[in-house]
């Protein structure tokens, strides 16, 4: 990962505890998204997820209750199930039979564009970047892109990188 983008996540995760509250809400900076290929395309900047309770009324919220754990009971003992391939993500069809996980779940991912992911222009994505937030969209992801390079000019001042953040995520 670009050094540019781990120096704004580092800055970024103050404000954003500030804008969404700690006990509301679980703030994870570069989140490998399980079931999807390991690849930058699909590793989340920054993910902001709802706190959860389970179903044993215990906290829970974060990458892990993305997908749920499936096991299967074997005489009261419990046995992971033999892993599926079939069961990936098919993000052609999103109306299919394949278990897309979080459809309004109220999961955010930030995105933190470096200069390189665009265009000459400066302001039109790259391919790569944009089929990245297409299927980020397809998951059920609010999706949410961040230039780095207003990240660094705002670094200074946090009242206007806070307000920022704010216009950009639609409080």
């Amino acid at each position: 990962m670009d050094g540019r983008i781990l120096r704004a996540i580092t800055s970024l995760q103050e404000s954003l505890a500030t804008i969404y509250s700690p006990s509301s809400y679980i703030i994870e900076p570069s989140v490998v998204l399980p079931n999807l290929p390991l690849n930058i395309l699909y590793i989340v900047d920054i993910l902001i997820s709802p706190r959860t309770k389970n179903q044993n009324n215990e906290e829970a919220g974060g990458v892990g209750s993305l997908f749920p754990i499936l096991v299967e009971e074997r005489n009261h003992e419990l046995i992971p199930p033999v892993p599926d391939l079939r069961n990936r993500f098919n993000l052609r069809k999103p109306d299919s039979n394949y278990y897309v996980p979080i459809r309004n779940g109220g999961y955010i991912a930030i995105l933190i564009n470096i200069p390189e992911h665009y265009a000459s222009d400066g302001k039109t994505l790259l391919g790569p970047q944009v089929m990245r937030i297409r299927h980020l969209k397809l998951l059920g992801f609010n999706v949410v892109n961040l230039s780095q390079e207003t990240l660094t000019m705002l670094k200074g001042t946090p009242e206007a990188l806070k307000d920022y953040l704010s216009s950009q995520l639609n409080l």
